[in-house]
């Protein structure tokens, strides 16, 4: 089954498909590509929210010579203006994997990499530390009540999210034939 998307502004419409033994990647405009399965080394799934889409999931299969074939559940109309495709996505993931198992030279790679994923959780640490040291001296100066309340209600609101991407983007290798749920989008389906 094809799978439709665009990945962002940059980047144009494109439909990938599986066909026997090659992805194709054919864009609105533009050459044909085909990528043989026997080419792709790397599966990594990850959860990767924006300010503007908190359920963006990114699928990149990395080939042998290194290139990297991102997409993602939802497709790029405009100006902060997305379509999300989770099922369609869900099931063209699937169906990538059902493809690529057989072979034992891919490595299937659940989050992000170790690196990365210490950065990003050693700035939320960082960050949440400093916002709360800004809290405590305003409401040490007793003139900025307002604030300091205001900057509580936004480290509630945005600790979880965070707190979400470090934990579904734990560096991990799966098994193929058990995604990981949480790098899914969520109601997709089974």
């Amino acid at each position: 089954m094809p799978y439709t998307t665009r990945n962002d502004a940059l980047t144009p419409k494109q439909t990938l498909s599986l066909d026997g033994d090659h992805l194709t990647i054919a864009p609105v405009e533009g050459t044909v590509k085909r990528v043989p399965l026997a080419e792709i080394a790397q599966v990594w799934l990850s959860y990767q929210p924006t300010r503007d889409e908190s359920q963006r999931f990114v699928c990149t299969l990395v080939t042998r010579a290194g290139a990297k074939l991102p997409f993602t559940n939802r497709e790029y109309r405009g100006l902060l203006d997305f379509v999300r495709h989770d099922a369609e996505y869900s099931a063209f993931v699937r169906e990538i994997h059902h493809a690529l198992r057989k072979r034992k030279d891919v490595t299937y790679h659940g989050g992000v990499g170790a690196a990365r994923h210490a950065l990003g959780s050693g700035c939320l640490v960082l960050g949440l530390a400093t916002a709360l040291i800004a809290v405590a001296v305003m409401l040490a100066s007793m003139g900025f009540v307002l604030i300091a309340t205001l900057k509580i209600v936004l480290i509630a609101v945005m600790v979880p999210g965070a707190m979400r991407w470090v934990a579904r983007n734990k560096p991990r290798i799966y098994d193929p034939r058990s995604i990981p749920p949480e790098l899914l989008p969520p109601g997709a389906g089974a």
